[in-house]
């Protein structure tokens, strides 16, 4: 997904800027009315079984949503875009753990 010539809603959510991505996933800054989220999106141009791997993303929300610990975001929604999973997360502020590690 391309967010730099727009914006684009992803559920409910309207994804700003791109907070990093991985093999699997890519992570938004994500706004529903007042309030600013993670927003975890699956690739769609992923390799290998994307059925399997959207069983997978589905069961970390739902292990995410059981645990509740200070240290840990906070599922707040999982949901569907265009074939795909997504959760909205807690947005935590401050570094990336890379930075902090770039920064030692």
């Amino acid at each position: 997904m391309d967010l730099e010539s727009k914006k684009i809603q992803i559920g409910s959510y309207s994804a700003e800027t791109e907070l990093g991505s991985g093999a699997t996933s890519i992570v938004y800054r994500a706004h529903k009315g007042n309030e600013t989220v993670a927003l975890k999106v699956m690739r769609s141009d992923m390799n290998g079984d994307i059925v399997a791997a959207a069983a997978r993303f589905r069961k970390e929300a739902e292990i995410l949503s059981r645990i509740k610990h200070p240290a840990l975001v906070q599922l707040m929604e999982l949901g569907e875009y265009q074939g795909l999973p997504y959760m909205a997360l807690e947005l935590i502020k401050g570094q990336s753990l890379n930075d902090i590690l770039s920064n030692k």
